[in-house]
């Protein structure tokens, strides 16, 4: 069988093909990210940290990311903190009974001159089904997601 050059080319020239097929695949079908278009809605990726007691949540869509941070937690109240790279126009969040269920928005206001740092007050988080559902606009854009409160305590 090996005699046959015709089988070794073969088997030398298989694989490359098969990694060249893949990238090039990608190439043509994958779409391309660009830029925010002003009156879109763009849904924000809860990153890892949103999952487990970390006191801190990442929020993210390509180079767009915030930073939700409890500044304080009681019975009563929760203050959260919302940090972002850009600017933002407006922030705001809603506390949740459970997932996907509706919420009373309160609106954050701007806690520094460059309006990258944002804070408000919220009601107390009661059961663990509980989520934060988060809305901030940014250039014309509106940038959204839905985290479990989870991330709240630190261990």
């Amino acid at each position: 069988m090996l005699k046959n050059w015709h089988v070794v080319a073969a088997m030398l020239v298989a694989p490359i093909l098969a990694i060249l097929a893949w990238f090039a695949v990608d190439w043509f079908v994958a779409e391309r990210p660009h830029a925010a278009r002003p009156g879109q809605d763009y849904p924000l990726l809860a990153k890892p940290n949103c999952r487990w007691p970390s006191g801190t949540c990442d929020l993210e869509n390509e180079s767009f990311r915030l930073t939700l941070t409890p500044m304080s937690l009681d019975a009563a109240a929760l203050r959260l903190r919302i940090e972002s790279r850009f600017p933002l126009s407006g922030a705001t969040v809603g506390l949740a009974p459970a997932a996907g269920t509706a919420s009373e928005p309160v609106a954050f206001s701007p806690a520094d001159e460059q309006a990258t740092v944002w804070s408000g007050t919220l009601p107390a988080p009661r059961g663990e089904g509980a989520t934060l559902q988060v809305v901030v606009n940014a250039d014309g854009s509106r940038y959204f997601a839905e985290v479990p409160v989870v991330f709240l305590t630190s261990e």
